[in-house]
C-alpha cells in the first residue's frame, strides 16, 4: 500500500543509493510518523521502477507514480489486484495468505539474515524508533541496501 501511494518525486534515482521516500501525502496515509522512511531499491525492482518513472518524464513531481491507484479508492484497488495475483496467478488458496503477508515474509527474511532490529524498522516501517536513541538519521542507506541485496537472493532459510 505504501508503494502504491508513491509520487513521482518520491523516487530518487540520481543518488548514490537509489531509493524511494515513504512520506505522508494526499494519496495514502501512514500509520505513524515512524513510518516515514527511505528504502533502497535493489534487484529486478530497480529496472521496473526506472521503466515506470520513464513514463512520467513530463509530469509534475506531485503526480502519482502509479496513476491507476493514485486516487480515492486506489488502495482498495491495489489490495484487490494483489489478492488476485495470489489466488489466480500463483494459485495459492490458503485464506491466511493475503497481500500484507509479504511484509511478514520480509520480516522473516531479515531475521534469517540476523539483521539488527533497528535496520529492520528502517526497511519495514512501523516499530520503535531505536536508531541512535532518536538522534540523527540512523543507518546510511548503503547499509540498508546491503541488507536488501542479501534478502533479494536468499533462497535457503536453513530449514
Amino acid at each position: 500500500m505504501e508503494a502504491g501511494g508513491l509520487l513521482v518525486k518520491d523516487v530518487k534515482l540520481n543518488t548514490n543509493t537509489v531509493h524511494i521516500q515513504i512520506r505522508f501525502n494526499r494519496i495514502r496515509k501512514l500509520k505513524t510518523k515512524n513510518s516515514v522512511r527511505d528504502v533502497p531499491i535493489v534487484g529486478p525492482r530497480l529496472e521496473t521502477l526506472r521503466d515506470c518513472l520513464a513514463r512520467h518524464q513530463t509530469t509534475a513531481p506531485d503526480t502519482p507514480l502509479f496513476t491507476k491507484y493514485g486516487r480515492d479508492g486506489g488502495m482498495d484497488a491495489i489490495s484487490a489486484l494483489l489478492r488476485g495475483v495470489i489466488r489466480k496467478r500463483l494459485k495459492i488458496t490458503d485464506p491466511n495468505l493475503v497481500p500484507y503477508s509479504s511484509r511478514h515474509t520480509m520480516k522473516d527474511t531479515l531475521r534469517t539474515l540476523r539483521t539488527p532490529e533497528d535496520i529492520q524498522h528502517r526497511i519495514l516501517g512501523p516499530g520503535s524508533k531505536s536508531d541512535a536513541d532518536g538522534y540523527g538519521d540512523g543507518n546510511p542507506l548503503a547499509y540498508l541496501q546491503e541488507v536488501l541485496a542479501k534478502a533479494d537472493v536468499l533462497d535457503n532459510w536453513g530449514l
